[in-house]
């Protein structure tokens, strides 16, 4: 699969595109996640394109990119907030629930 996800630095710019919980569907939330990135980490490719349009601070991860979820908080009624880890394969959980599923 030739994909990414698209990540932002900017806290503001987040919440623009997570669409602060307006027009939203009833069964709809709107959800801004907060990821924390070890450097040192380095089976997932990362880029961070910020230069070519600087306004967004856009980081790029690669689609087998692995988070841990760390918390969630709900901000108001529609919209939440997911903090996360990003982890690798060697990971003591992820190896454990790999082996469950499989």
């Amino acid at each position: 699969m030739n994909s990414f996800i698209s990540a932002t630095q900017d806290p503001a710019v987040a919440r623009v595109f997570s669409g602060m919980g307006e027009n939203l569907q009833p069964d709809e939330v709107s959800v801004i996640y907060e990821m924390t990135i070890d450097t040192n980490i380095r089976s997932t490719p990362y880029a961070k394109i910020d230069t070519i349009n600087p306004d967004e601070q856009e980081i790029l991860f690669s689609i087998g990119a692995i988070f841990k979820i760390e918390k969630i908080d709900q901000l108001s009624a529609n919209i939440y907030s997911v903090k996360l880890t990003m982890t690798h394969i060697d990971d003591e959980l992820w190896n454990k629930l790999t082996a469950h599923l499989n």
